[in-house]
């Protein structure tokens, strides 16, 4: 049946938010399975930066006899596990984490300039006291990139149901080769 212009609309506005819901939820799901995912990578490597600032802190205390050259030196470093303190807890969610002490060399060539450019990002929204809207900026990309994916194994599911003619069987992509 036909529905009435008026209930078309509200029902059209109630699926409008349901799939917003929907994909929260599915963007929350992903947060969370990449935190899980390099939770303990990140651990370590806040370990190792915070046991640094540690110990420059204190050489910077206890030692009496330092130069104005080591001391800039010392500050220069401390400043530099800073950035590296706020890019470990700062990082953008949903993205496949790039390690600032990595044991192997990685296969993607761009690793290292990604890196610095998220560094200096969020160096800069720290500065700037505005981390919060560089978070949001991380969260809305990784929205965009959970719908694309949601669109794309709808309309392949759609192009599966139209080709089988009345079959019941739903393919996925897990035997193609």
């Amino acid at each position: 049946g036909i529905l009435p212009p008026n209930l078309k609309v509200e029902k059209e506005r109630h699926l409008k938010v349901l799939e917003g819901e929907f994909l929260k939820k599915r963007t929350d799901t992903e947060e969370i399975k990449m935190r899980k995912k390099y939770r303990l990578v990140k651990f370590l490597e806040l370990k190792k930066v915070m046991k640094e600032m540690n110990k420059l802190t204190r050489l910077k205390k206890e030692e009496t006899d330092l130069t104005e050259a080591e001391i800039a030196a010392i500050e220069e470093q401390l400043h530099q596990l800073d950035v590296d303190y706020h890019y470990i807890n700062h990082f953008p969610v949903g993205r496949k984490y790039i390690s600032l002490y990595p044991k192997i060399e990685s296969k993607d060539p761009d690793n290292d300039k990604k890196r610095q450019e998220i560094r200096e990002q969020i160096w800069k929204s720290v500065e700037s006291e505005c981390i919060h809207k560089l978070r949001d900026q991380y969260r809305a990309e990784l929205e965009k990139e959970v719908a694309v994916k949601l669109e794309a194994k709808t309309s392949k599911k759609k192009m599966c149901e139209n080709s089988d003619a009345g079959e019941d069987i739903v393919r996925d992509d897990f035997f193609e080769i």
